[in-house]
Order: C-alpha cells, then sequence, then structure tokens
C-alpha cells in the first residue's frame, strides 16, 4: 500500500512508518518539523529509539520511506494515518481541534475509499465525527490507538496486539489488520467508541504507575 502517515517524523509517527517501510510499503512520512524531515532525510534518527537508526537508514536509501512537508501525497495515499499531539486549551480541558483540523484538511484531496487511522489520544466520539466530516469521500475511518514506550517502539509495535476500533463492515477491518499484521502483530476488533476508552484507561494506568514511583522517589 502507499501510507501517509500525518506527524510522521515524531516519537510516535517514525517508528510506525519506519516498520511499515520495512515491511514493503510505501510511506510518505509527512510532518511540519522540516528540521526533523532533514534528519530522516539523511538516515538519522532525531531522537533515541532503540533500533530505529539502522532499520531508518534502510528504508531511506531504499526509498519506501519519504519524508516530506507537502500534504499534496495524500492524494496518492492508499491509507492515511493521523498521529497529531492532542493538548489541553487555556482553561485546561481536552481538546480536539489539532485532529479535527487535520482530519478537515485531508477531506478536501483524499480519494474516495481511502483508509483513515486515527492513532492520537482523542476524545470519546471524536472518531464519530470524523467519520462524518469525512463521510463525502470514505466511510473507513477507524481508530487503533498506540499504546508504545518511548525508547521500545521497534519491539512494542511488533508485539503488543493492535486494538481496531472500527465501526464500518468487514471489509474495512480485514484491510486495517491485513496493514498491521505486514509488521508482524495481531488485531482485535472493537467498537470505535471502545477503543477511544481503552485508550484513556490504558493512559491512566500507566500515569498512576509514574505517580506512584515519583511520590516515593520524593
Amino acid at each position: 500500500m502507499r501510507v501517509a502517515v500525518i506527524g510522521g517524523a515524531g516519537r510516535v509517527g517514525l517508528p510506525l512508518s519506519v516498520l511499515l517501510a520495512q515491511a514493503g510499503h510505501h510511506v510518505d512520512a509527512v510532518d511540519i518539523d522540516a528540521r526533523r524531515c532533514e534528519m530522516v532525510r539523511a538516515g538519522i534518527a532525531p531522537f533515541k529509539e532503540d533500533g530505529l537508526g539502522d532499520l531508518l537508514s534502510s528504508v531511506v536509501s531504499s526509498g519506501r520511506l519519504v519524508p516530506t512537508g507537502d500534504e499534496g501525497v495524500y492524494a496518492l495515499a492508499d491509507a492515511v494515518i493521523v498521529v497529531v499531539g492532542t493538548d489541553l486549551d487555556v482553561n485546561g480541558k481536552p481538546q480536539n481541534d489539532s485532529v479535527l483540523a487535520v482530519i478537515d484538511r485531508i477531506g478536501d484531496c483524499i480519494r474516495t475509499g481511502t483508509l483513515v487511522v486515527l492513532r492520537s489520544t482523542i476524545m470519546p466520539g471524536t472518531t464519530a465525527v470524523a467519520r462524518e466530516r469525512l463521510s463525502a469521500r470514505t466511510n473507513r475511518v477507524v481508530y487503533c490507538p498506540e499504546r508504545i514506550a518511548e525508547g521500545l517502539a521497534i519491539s512494542e509495535l511488533r508485539t503488543i496486539p493492535q486494538i481496531v476500533g472500527c465501526d464500518d463492515d468487514e471489509s474495512t477491518y480485514e484491510i486495517v489488520s491485513s496493514l498491521f499484521a505486514t509488521i508482524g502483530v495481531e488485531s482485535v476488533r472493537v467498537t470505535a467508541g471502545e477503543a477511544e476508552m481503552g485508550k484513556l484507561i490504558l493512559n491512566a494506568w500507566r500515569y498512576t504507575q509514574f505517580a506512584f514511583g515519583n511520590e516515593f522517589a520524593r
């Protein structure tokens, strides 16, 4: 497949981009950070990640991984994977602005039937909103949350089952699960709402563990 990964030069997007490229897909790693794109283009990992360096150099030199700031690649993609940060607003409340802004941009250029995969931490209900906004082009909008730890992304992406929140028909799930199967990981199908809630539960569990250790450290 030809895959565009939005945020593809970042900590979450780049390891996935590299593994998909290693599996034989053509991956456009789209990123607004020009410096990171230049480093990736040179085969240099912009952050420490076990096992990333050698894989990165290989897939870049083969031409299967192309870092770019050109959003025109969305029109060529069979699948668009959205990996952008979601922050709190000025009042400390969660917001979906960054994810939905990307959804609105790709909605103007993706082809009919393109697979759209959300991986960011999002509020429950966001996948349904994204699907509605993209309905003129595609119904294949799924939520596949990332569950990796920094520094262990390469190994964890290959071993931790991928949750696929899919409210479309079986054919969409088959496309998604087949894509992740190429990097050697099995998928588990749930609804989009279950996947969204599951991601928040997983995050809360990790934060609790971090807080517990930090309190004893203090």
